[in-house]
């Protein structure tokens, strides 16, 4: 499967309705019994006028990603030895495991795991996460202690929707200490600003997915049950028939790029652009309210990207993204893969920073409460905590180090429990000082 391979949605009846957008963050799950000054107008957005003789704005693909996590430290517990992904739980065993999958050409076992990069080189993601090694490259050992996952593709052949004519593709990420899920979405037409937010809204919130089950009955499902359908099944071939999350996103993390689109110019100041500011504040909030929503001053939205031109914007909220750079995606294909690239990219940043933290925030609460590690949590958590350090404070000619990855650490809220772990556990990193 290349990078930019996806199973298309079918048509099949569907129910729309409308949910209230969830408080971000994380949840623990209980054992049996998820740069300029705002505009100052609250005026509902309204769609640009063109000038004369120029080309009206024009959304024609966007790809939108969703995120959830879940942690589970199965593994490290006793009886761990008998679960499908026992040899996850230990270097000595992971090692081999990983060498065995990332030499095989094909996905690997009953879970059809494979490395989670497509091409020997890799995603720039994954080189600069490594520190510059060629992903392609690495063993094991290294696997093990930059907590690599493995990835299996999610089949997504009975899942079928009247009104999305794009494409649909899932992925299920496996670490020691728990799974991610990624649905990413990619579709085309020819929208106004506000058409491609109503797009995107259907897509997260009030859209309803056919999931046909081996009798070819369907269920209707929102989003957000049937990404917990999804859970259940790909934690279920990792740790077991009727394993629990120890917890899990309460949202997802979402990642929204305008991939191809014209009129629009790298030169529009978003101070001057209200209409677009609102529209990147609606597919990062994912408020029902979107149109009559206060936009959000611009100091904090904005993250700051290296010599952007100013028109270029990655704008940001606690659970998501949107990456708006029309000074690519108004150009050729070449341009357009490059964004499509780019959003495969923070995507994969995006998981990788949701994984660790919640590995960071379970292991912070043992920690607090006097509890003894298992010597292979210990490991994990340790190896965690570096890697989460470098990426908020490492030096970018070997990092990937990005505002986004920073700004995603500050407002998880994870960033004490991180500065724990490193001290508890003799990290050789200094405590994270926030806004340094």
């Amino acid at each position: 499967m290349s990078d930019e391979e996806t199973t298309p949605v079918s048509p099949a009846p569907t129910e729309p309705s409308s949910e209230p957008a969830s408080d971000p963050g994380t949840e623990p799950v209980a054992e049996p019994a998820p740069e300029a000054p705002a505009d100052p107008s609250s005026a509902p957005a309204s769609e640009p006028t063109p000038e004369p003789g120029s080309t009206p704005l024009t959304i024609d693909t966007i790809q939108l990603s969703f995120v959830w996590t879940e942690t589970l430290l199965g593994l490290f517990r006793a009886g761990a030895g008998s679960l499908p992904l026992a040899a996850f739980r230990s270097k000595i065993n992971f090692a081999p495991e990983y060498d065995t999958i990332a030499a095989s050409s094909e996905p690997a076992g009953p879970l059809k795991l494979r490395v989670p990069w497509e091409r020997p080189t890799g995603q720039l993601f994954w080189t600069y996460y490594l520190e510059g090694q060629r992903p392609g490259d690495i063993d094991g050992d290294t696997a093990w202690s930059a907590l690599v996952p493995l990835r299996s593709q999610v089949d997504l052949s009975s899942v079928t929707a009247p009104w999305f004519n794009g494409r649909m593709r899932g992925e299920a990420y496996y670490h020691p200490f728990g799974v991610a899920l990624v649905l990413t979405f990619r579709s085309s037409d020819a929208w106004t600003l506000e058409q491609a937010v109503e797009h995107a809204m259907t897509i997260a919130r009030s859209g309803r997915y056919d999931v046909a089950d081996s009798t070819g009955a369907t269920t209707p499902r929102s989003l957000s049950a049937l990404a917990d359908q999804l859970l259940v099944q790909i934690r279920e071939a990792g740790w077991g028939a009727g394993a629990r999350p120890d917890a899990r996103s309460r949202t997802p993390f979402t990642v929204f790029t305008v991939i191809s689109g014209t009129g629009a110019s790298s030169t529009t100041d978003l101070s001057t652009a209200p209409e677009i500011h609102r529209t990147l504040q609606a597919v990062t909030r994912w408020s029902g309210t979107w149109k009559d929503d206060q936009p959000a001053p611009l100091d904090t939205a904005v993250i700051p990207t290296k010599n952007a031109p100013v028109g270029h914007v990655l704008f940001g909220h606690a659970r998501g993204r949107a990456v708006w750079f029309p000074g690519s995606f108004v150009q050729e294909a070449g341009s357009t893969h490059s964004l499509a690239c780019y959003h495969r990219n923070l995507t994969l940043l995006s998981m990788q920073i949701e994984s660790l933290s919640g590995l960071i925030r379970e292991t912070a609460d043992q920690l607090r409460a006097n509890q003894i590690l298992a010597d292979h949590l210990s490991a994990c958590a340790g190896n965690a905590a570096l890697m989460l350090a470098r990426l908020y404070t490492g030096d970018t000619a070997t990092t990937y180090r990005s505002g986004s990855a920073k700004r995603q650490l500050e407002e998880s809220g994870v960033i004490d429990d991180l500065n724990l772990v490193i001290q508890r556990l003799n990290i050789p990193e200094p405590p994270i000082t926030v806004g340094e």
